[in-house]
């Protein structure tokens, strides 16, 4: 299930998110290896970072909860997680996943570019009050966080975000 496809600063490879990892291929040699792995949640859409060149603002569905984390139960079987979803009503699987998944925000700033990736810092509301990240953009003097599940943005002074990053 890939997701958040994002372009490396110099265009040569292209960073997307795929299960635990982001991954990139590079479309000079049209290799496919894994940048980052075993990430602390399920990752969405990843973004250039606003201010650093080579890092990226990723945004997570949900934190992995300890000791039962249901995409690390899954992980090893996508026929079960594909069959899941394809049987499952998508009201039910949302009800399902609301209540299977840890309640938190989480956007990571990792640096995807340098010879050793790494997660640089993160962000997160613990309140559950903004829940299931999809999007972090930067425009203006602002950021934008969105989420698939909340029928709106959130807006903050980008120098107050990169202070909580």
């Amino acid at each position: 299930m890939p997701n958040g496809v994002s372009l490396s600063s110099d265009e040569s490879k292209v960073f997307f998110a795929a299960g635990l990892s982001i991954l990139a291929y590079d479309v000079r040699t049209g290799a496919l290896s894994e940048v980052l792995g075993n990430l602390m949640g399920i990752p969405d859409n990843l973004r250039p970072h606003p201010t650093v060149r080579g890092r990226y603002l990723q945004a997570f569905a949900s934190l992995r909860a300890q000791p039962f984390s249901l995409p690390d139960f899954l992980a090893p079987y996508p026929k079960v997680r594909d069959a899941i979803v394809a049987l499952l009503p998508e009201r039910t699987a949302a009800w399902a996943f609301e209540r299977l998944v840890k309640r938190i925000g989480l956007v990571a700033e990792l640096d995807l570019e340098s010879a050793q990736p790494r997660v640089v810092s993160t962000w997160q509301d613990r309140t559950g009050r903004l829940l299931w990240l999809s999007e972090v953009h930067k425009h203006g003097d602002a950021v934008y966080i969105g989420s698939w599940h909340e029928a709106h943005l959130v807006k903050m002074d980008l120098a107050d975000f990169l202070n909580a990053v």
